[in-house]
């Protein structure tokens, strides 16, 4: 029967792992579903933002010659929309000159402010700039109109610039999110060479992205891709690469999956008046994250895991060692009265056939009594632990062991009957062992009875039945020792009387 409930324990705790392996597997299916989505949507929106902004930057380029300059204008605030955009996207740059620098002769600009939401520099291309402002001198309180209207980008007539009197065309904008200005400067003498950079692949090449990203325009009605930031497409007609040419209508945008030179890749496509614009997105570059924010989430869970298993391991420790101190004898260490009687009631339920093995001992100390009186109670104690200590040790691995009253034990056991002799002749060679020990007469009284000797009856019924035959066998022992228990008893309350 212990081993039964140790194998109930053993499957309740495999239970329980099983379960915990089966919710963090659940768990990180559904975290890399999630994160899939989210890179999913969030590369869409960056595309759809993108698309718009080649869309603009496209619209700006076709412009006629004669209004070369205010096509500029709307192209350098584009400009400058784009790196506001590059800059959000990647926040660690504001602040390297270098890096800045070499966003600045991507783009073709000569210059990069950063300014602050109060309108003054604190990064950009030219460090002995950082400190003016709006209102160091007329040419930059131009932009002062920028302060109150966020929505706002602007662009600035060649102007001597306030610092060295140099001639500038600046244009400005705000970053996406409202928190600083982002200033680009180009020198008139550009002003050439920007008619030779009107063309789509120029324009298209000097797009700044991110890796695994890509931009691909083409004309809306041939297909043949006029610019793009993939090597050797320029030239080549969409169908080559294995683009469907049937796309969204003109101001629309769609987002698909496709597969563009066997790689996965997140495509939103939008459509102007003359082109086709592709932002082409690696999957692989987006989602390659997510093996180590699942290796994260995957820790975290073991460690909540362990966490759980040992809070639960310390309650049920707890709620054991509750339980087995309701149900221990606490001066001997056996199972008490209560453990006794709910056992009863338990074997009351278990079919015979299973009890079949079942002998019921009912055992009591001779004369504790007279040891109390004779040594004190400490030595009485002393001997109640020492008689539950042997009888643990000798019958404790055939059954339960319980301590019923301050000198009465009773036993389970399963065991073949032929064996109880023997058991209870190892209990008595102990007892008189101790005796010799401790110069102190130690016996017991037991009465057995098992269900192979009567099959037919309850536990209650070998219950009384072995009572009796231990009863009887302590009358036995006190005939045979010459101490009258009840004669014994009557002095001893006629001493105390007398006294």
């Amino acid at each position: 029967m212990r081993n039964n409930k140790n194998n109930v324990g053993k499957i309740t705790v495999f239970i329980i792992l099983l379960l915990i392996i089966i919710v963090i597997i659940f768990l990180l299916c559904f975290q890399y579903i999630l994160l899939n989505r989210v890179n999913r949507d969030h590369a869409y929106q960056t595309g759809e933002v993108l698309a718009d902004q080649v869309g603009k930057i496209l619209k700006a380029n076709d412009r006629k010659q004669f209004v070369l300059i205010e096509t500029l204008k709307e192209n350098y605030i584009a400009k400058a929309k784009a790196v506001a955009y590059f800059l959000d996207s990647n926040p660690e740059t504001e602040t390297d000159i270098e890096k800045l620098l070499h966003i600045a002769e991507l783009m073709s600009i000569d210059e990069i402010h950063l300014f602050t939401e109060e309108g003054e520099i604190f990064s950009g291309t030219v460090p002995k700039y950082y400190g003016y402002s709006f209102d160091s001198g007329e040419q930059m309180a131009f932009f002062k109109p920028m302060l109150s209207d966020k929505t706002l980008s602007m662009c600035q007539d060649v102007t001597p610039n306030t610092a060295e009197s140099k001639s500038m065309m600046y244009a400005i904008c705000w970053n996406g999110d409202g928190s600083r200005m982002i200033q680009i400067g180009i020198e008139p003498v550009r002003l050439i060479e920007e008619l030779h950079a009107n063309e789509i692949s120029e324009v298209v090449n000097d797009l700044p992205v991110n890796p695994g990203m890509n931009i691909i325009v083409a004309d809306a009605q041939t297909g043949e891709i006029e610019g793009s930031t993939i090597p050797g497409w320029t030239g080549l007609n969409l169908s080559e690469c294995g683009i469907d040419t049937e796309l969204p209508d003109k101001g629309q945008t769609a987002n698909f999956t496709s597969v563009l030179n066997n790689s996965r890749v997140y495509c939103t496509a939008g459509r102007t008046e003359k082109y086709l614009i592709f932002v082409v997105q690696s999957v692989k570059e987006i989602n390659s994250e997510i093996p180590k924010m699942m290796l994260i989430v995957f820790l975290y869970l073991m460690l909540s895991s362990c966490i759980l298993i040992f809070t639960i391991g310390k309650l049920t420790d707890r709620i054991l060692r509750e339980k087995r101190n309701a149900y221990t004898d606490a001066m001997t260490g056996l199972k008490n009265r209560r453990a006794y009687e709910e056992q009863i009631l338990y074997l009351e339920d278990v079919p015979k056939a299973e009890l079949k093995d079942l002998t019921v001992m009912m055992i009591d100390i001779n004369e504790l009594k007279r040891i109390n009186d004779h040594y004190g109670h400490d030595s009485g104690d002393k001997t109640i632990k020492a008689f539950a200590g042997i009888i643990d040790k000798i019958l404790s691995p055939y059954g339960s062991i319980y301590r019923i009253g301050g000198d009465e034990f009773a036993a389970f056991l399963y065991t073949d009957y032929s064996m109880l002799g023997q058991l209870i002749g190892d209990v008595e060679a102990e007892l008189s062992k101790w005796s010799e020990e401790n110069r102190i007469n130690l016996s017991m009284s037991c009465g057995a009875a098992s269900s192979v000797e009567f099959p037919d009856k309850t536990v209650e019924e070998l219950i009384k039945i072995s009572d009796e035959r231990m009863y009887n066998a302590k009358t036995l022992f006190y005939q045979k020792s010459g101490h009258d228990r009840r004669l014994y008893n009557k002095k001893q309350t006629d001493l105390f009387a007398n006294n």
